[in-house]
């Protein structure tokens, strides 16, 4: 069946039912359970009991998974202890570095402006570099959201027994071979990626991300956060977790750069000569740049990508809003764009927002989404729809299942704002399509504040608002 441990197999189908439990605590099982173990408490708190039945102490074995590869998701945070409870984005253990400064019980909501914004000077006073980061790095909603636990290592953090699986083997220290699922899944997507020729990864883990000489470069190209995470795996564990945590352009600069460093670390060794940073990270993004520029216009399987990827006006009388996000590699930070035109392809408004800290890809789409529709309600705009490249967000909207992950409170909000009667529906549109948008979402990550144009556009993308004018 291609395991490795059949135990640690047992032990993530146990945890499964007890992931049912944390769900769903009314079922019948959940009330009986709760009678007889936890009647004052909960699932994650409770104990094993001495004389314990058989059915308590396996679910109490499982539960060990859900304790590794669980944490909260951040709504109101009354119900969270800022120096004890999981918390943090950190795969360590995912709980805050920083001691604390008084002894006493400290909640999350404490962190938190009135207007569901972080206290960024507090934040700063009380935590470490990397905690802080790490917490403005959260996604949070605008509204009083309940606190939630979620499964880390899913996008919609629900536990699933291949992803309990594999916490349980990295807790035991193993490592699957090279032919099972997980890891021929990696190989695929490693190899799989859109890179010049001669891109290997052959390397030293120290060499390549942790020797003090190569500290400058991971920091121009925004990647030193990653890396300082303290991650304790092997490199091939190292890369997938980054995999999982950023985006597949930021994959693959992190390759090229990688390969730049092992390159100039040679020239150094074996011809005494050695670019500086600013140079191997410049070099390594206008090389993946160009690359990708080329591989773009190519088609795929004789198609028309042209007439696939234009810009398609909206009914007579209607908004079309293309929203989309962008990020600025080299400080982390986010931008979102917002462009509003009608039938004719007119600007009625535009809206560039910078987002000062690196949250996840999907949370920062979803973000895009909710600005577009607020700035169109804002605008007192009647028969709109929405239009975004990001095809996963645009389905789990589309298909109304709740989201447990880090964006769900995002997405939360989304839903909420759909039942303006104003909102006519959000639709996926290609990247092509697309191009205004993305250009307003660049410029806002590499600003520093948010910006709103009303009936113009910025130049960075007026040209694409004349070229797709044509369209209508």
């Amino acid at each position: 069946m291609g395991f490795r441990d059949l135990g640690c197999f047992n032990q993530a189908l146990l945890a499964k039912q007890g992931w049912r439990l944390i769900r769903n605590p009314d079922s019948l099982v959940g009330k009986v359970l709760k009678a007889c173990y936890f009647p004052n408490g909960d699932f994650l708190n409770a104990r094993k009991g001495k004389h314990a039945s058989l059915v308590w102490r396996s679910l109490v074995w499982g539960r060990e998974i859900i304790e590794k590869g669980s944490r909260w998701r951040v709504g109101s945070g009354r119900n969270i202890d800022i120096f004890k409870d999981r918390w943090l984005p950190e795969p360590s253990n995912f709980k805050v570095t920083t001691p604390p400064m008084l002894p006493g019980i400290f909640k999350v909501a404490m962190l938190c402006l009135n207007n569901g914004d972080w206290n960024k000077a507090l934040i700063e006073y009380l935590f470490n570099a990397d905690d802080v980061k790490a917490i403005l790095s959260l996604p949070i909603g605008s509204f009083d959201h309940d606190d939630v636990i979620f499964w880390h290592y899913t996008k919609d953090g629900n536990y699933t027994v291949k992803s309990g699986y594999k916490v349980a083997l990295e807790s035991r220290g193993c490592i699957e071979p090279s032919k099972s699922g997980p890891m021929q899944q990696w190989w695929k997507i490693l190899w799989g990626l859109k890179l010049p020729p001669k891109s290997h990864t052959e390397s030293i883990f120290h060499a390549l991300w942790k020797c003090s000489l190569v500290k400058d470069i991971w920091i121009l190209c925004g990647f030193s956060y990653f890396i300082d995470q303290n991650w304790e795996y092997d490199i091939i564990g190292f890369l997938w977790r980054l995999h999982n945590h950023l985006s597949p352009k930021e994959f693959q600069l992190f390759i090229i750069v990688s390969w730049q460093v092992w390159a100039a670390r040679n020239n150094h060794f074996h011809k005494n000569s050695c670019p500086s940073p600013e140079r191997i990270v410049d070099d390594a993004i206008k090389w993946l740049d160009e690359f990708t520029s080329v591989t773009d216009l190519k088609p795929k399987n004789g198609t028309n990508r042209s007439a696939d990827t234009r810009w398609k006006p909206p009914d007579r009388g209607k908004f079309l809003i293309n929203v989309d996000a962008a990020t600025n590699i080299r400080s982390g930070t986010r931008g979102l764009g917002v462009i509003i035109r009608n039938s004719i392809g007119e600007v009625f408004c535009a809206r560039a927002i910078h987002w000062p800290f690196p949250i996840s890809v999907e949370a920062v789409e979803s973000l895009a989404i909710k600005w577009g529709i607020i700035t169109a309600l804002e605008a007192g705009l009647t028969g709109f729809t929405v239009a975004s490249d990001c095809v996963s967000i645009v389905n789990a909207l589309n298909n109304g299942n709740r989201n447990y992950g880090e964006c769900g409170i995002i997405l939360d909000e989304i839903l909420n704002l759909f039942y303006f009667p104003s909102f006519e529906g959000l639709l996926f549109m290609p990247r092509g399509a697309n191009k205004a948008a993305h250009n307003i979402a660049r410029f806002a990550a590499l600003s520093n504040g948010s910006h709103t144009w009303l009936g113009e556009i910025l130049i960075c993308a007026s040209l694409v608002v004349l070229t797709e004018k044509q369209y209508t």
